[in-house]
């Protein structure tokens, strides 16, 4: 996200994936919850009401899995740690010094912002059925590939 701060004209950034899973309706909800006194929000498939689109059970544990040691450990408060629809002030974004380079970057600014003591909000997503790609995020090897600190 890092490299969009460079072409942004706001002091919000929204992480949207384009294949189809997430509803652009819920940006404003996400934005809604910025403009008050969170820094972080992030769109939930597993609060109550929330739907992921896979209805595997391993898929759904392995999405699971990253949430329980980054409340357990860093008390960031969520259910889904790691899902990519999500807004984050600027200025946030920069205390964090993200330094994961794939879908591990969602987990590291989860963890980062409960770290820095930041308040981090979810709101409820239904996430669709994808449109294109394949799926590429395997979130049971997310907990080993980033470092909760910067270096």
């Amino acid at each position: 996200m890092l490299e969009t701060l460079d072409h942004a004209k706001r002091d919000v950034l929204v992480h949207f994936n384009p294949d189809g899973n997430e509803d652009p309706e819920d940006i404003p909800k996400l934005l809604g919850k910025i403009s008050g006194e969170y820094d972080l929000a992030i769109a939930s498939r597993l609060i109550n009401g929330g739907l992921s689109d896979d209805p595997l059970l391993i898929r759904r544990f392995g999405n699971n899995s990253p949430t329980f040691p980054s409340n357990a450990f860093f008390h960031t408060g969520v259910t889904d740690a790691i899902n990519g629809l999500r807004a984050i002030r600027e200025k946030s974004l920069l205390k964090l010094e993200q330094d994961a380079s794939g879908h591990e970057i969602e987990f590291q600014m989860t963890i980062r912002c409960a770290r820095e003591k930041m308040k981090i909000t979810e709101i409820t997503m239904q996430e669709n059925q994808r449109i294109s790609g394949e799926r590429k995020a395997k979130p049971m090897a997310y907990g080993s590939a980033f470092q909760p600190n910067p270096p």
